[in-house]
């Protein structure tokens, strides 16, 4: 994936070129680059692209050119939609600073501005900062029926149920024909969350079945909007202990996770482990823990590993022990003569990240032994979370003879 422009050529990982003569052609090119598509369904190729649009940032933010802040806007929600909401959060407040000294401004980019910052603000909990907000963008634009909605919700989760139903229903007289439909989905939704939160999982379940059937009907089943009402739908299951049906949902929720955000983004992750818990209750639930072929620890190494969490990981491993190499080689092995035949590769890596990891094991007081020839053989030929081959298997025990 590349940038072109009339100077050079920009990849993915280039690093900016000194030499820019035209910054404006720049910015305008990777600001497309980071702009979420009205159909959100864009979201990988736009998260390639944040690190080189804040690298543009940092170094044109003094230009006196409103491309800079339409770069600063798309940045914001791609922030927003990579779960990086702090630094979204930062970013909505310097343009709206921005904003507000301008003599004139476009009303409806504004209350959009207000609008985005305020749900912000309602995840990371600041409720009445997040109606501050969304105030504001109201009395920019009295007929916003997405920002009656978010003022009813943010009352919801302050607690003041009538003056949440009374912005309700200004939200759906304000909306057209499908944004009625919008705004009765987030009504059965925020009610469902709130009998969720009090344990009343009955009547949640209810309301967010109702929510979802709406967004799937409005939306699509593999919209972001539609899988987060399914993901706590799936929570609900799982505290009612149908691990299974709740499963089948997970597994739904991580697929399309995966598939819009990327593997790498938080809320694919928590879909995994998710994922990962369920599958473990299905198997305490039905007495097959203990079970060989079913080792119950080995679905929370190989999540905590895809996760990169590398500290807790070592809670879960038998007997770990680290093999490193020269040329920053690492692998860690564990062995436990219940559940494996040989010794399993937990994890194995190369790079610059070989330091860091090696010292999260040295904390943890994981034996670690140099030996730079093995590490490099077992790199190419011992698959991560399997067993490691026969040949290995004498040199393997050697360096944990000293261990035991």
């Amino acid at each position: 994936m590349k940038i072109k422009t009339k100077q050079f050529t920009l990849s993915l990982n280039d690093q900016l070129p000194n030499d820019i003569d035209d910054p404006i052609e720049l910015i305008q090119k990777i600001t497309r680059k980071v702009a979420i598509n009205s159909k959100c369904s864009n979201f990988k190729n736009v998260f390639l692209w944040v690190k080189l649009a804040e690298d543009t940032l940092e170094r044109y933010s003094n230009l006196e050119d409103k491309s800079i802040l339409y770069l600063q806007i798309n940045l914001a929600m791609a922030l927003y939609y990579m779960g990086k909401l702090e630094k979204s959060k930062n970013f909505y407040e310097k343009i709206i600073d921005v904003f507000q000294k301008l003599d004139r401004v476009n009303k409806k980019s504004f209350t959009s501005l207000y609008y985005n910052y305020a749900r912000i603000l309602l995840i990371l909990g600041d409720y009445e900062t997040a109606e501050t907000n969304i105030n504001n963008a109201i009395k920019l634009n009295k007929k916003s029926a997405i920002s009656y909605s978010l003022k009813a919700r943010i009352l919801t989760y302050r607690e003041f149920y009538d003056s949440a139903e009374f912005y309700y229903k200004l939200a759906i007289e304000n909306s057209k024909k499908n944004g009625k439909m919008h705004i009765e989905a987030d009504y059965f939704y925020d009610h469902g969350i709130s009998y969720y939160k009090i344990g009343n999982y009955i009547l949640a379940k209810k309301y967010l079945y109702k929510a979802y059937q709406i967004r799937n009907k409005i939306y699509g089943k593999e919209n972001l909007c539609t899988i987060f009402t399914l993901c706590d739908i799936a929570a609900i299951l799982y505290f009612e202990k149908e691990y299974i049906k709740a499963y089948k949902i997970y597994k739904t929720v991580y697929t399309v996770f995966n598939q819009i955000l990327g593997k790498d983004n938080n809320e694919t992750q928590n879909a995994l482990y998710n994922c990962t818990l369920t599958i473990i209750m299905i198997k305490k639930h039905n007495n097959i823990i203990n079970h060989k072929t079913l080792d119950i620890r080995s679905h929370y190494v190989k999540t905590l590993i895809i996760m990169k969490k590398y500290s807790e990981v070592i809670g879960y491993l038998k007997s770990p022990f680290v093999i490193l190499g020269k040329n920053e080689l690492f692998l860690l092995l564990d062995y436990d003569n219940i559940t494996m035949d040989a010794p399993k590769v937990i994890l194995s890596i190369k790079g610059s990240s070989v330091g860091k990891i090696a010292k999260i094991m040295e904390n943890k007081n994981i034996p670690i032994t140099k030996n730079s020839v093995l590490a490099k053989e077992m790199i190419e030929n011992c698959p991560q979370f399997r067993c490691i081959p026969k040949k290995y298997w004498n040199d393997v025990a050697k360096i944990m003879g000293p261990i035991k």
